[in-house]
């Protein structure tokens, strides 16, 4: 079936001009057709909107971005590039990071022991003769992703690390 399209023409001329005005779009009026092709993108930007956040009891709006505490472990000196392993270790687990070219231990940023945030903590620091470890308390630091005050807060921490040569 072919769909028609009908125009008004203000001079009743019928050449190929773009008409100023549709009417119809087969057998539905133009208006609807707009509807219904607003309303999906329409409703998804209520939803969008939505996810963004919520009211709490306070008033506050919340998020609701996940976070995950991390100890993050950051070594410097002149020996760090020997590093080819670090592992932290509590008393209920332990986390075993690999140095290679395509990760590496040293940086500005570190490497981060995401979900590990215990009170003590001991780490290790292998090279490809020896291991040094290191018991640490470290000082960590309470984060609301979602908004000040909100549910959902984390703990991360960082340690420094100096590596002889």
């Amino acid at each position: 079936m072919t769909e028609r399209i009908t125009a008004d023409w203000p001079d009743g001329a019928s050449d190929a001009r773009v008409p100023p005005r549709i009417r119809r779009i087969g057998s539905y009026p133009i208006s609807k057709v707009r509807v219904v092709r607003i309303l999906p993108a329409l409703a998804g930007a209520v939803l969008a909107l939505a996810a963004c956040g919520r009211n709490t009891p306070t008033g506050r709006v919340c998020t609701l971005v996940a976070c995950l505490g991390q100890l993050q472990v950051v070594l410097d000196g002149p020996g760090a590039s020997r590093v080819t392993g670090i592992r932290v270790s509590a008393a209920d687990s332990s986390r075993l990071w690999s140095c290679t070219a395509a990760t590496p231990c040293t940086g500005a940023e570190g490497v981060s022991f995401s979900g590990f945030t215990p009170d003590t903590v001991t780490i290790r620091v292998v090279t490809a003769t020896d291991s040094t470890a290191f018991t640490v308390a470290p000082a960590y630091t309470t984060v609301y992703p979602n908004g000040p005050g909100c549910p959902g807060e984390c703990r991360t921490a960082s340690v420094a690390i100096t590596i002889s040569p």
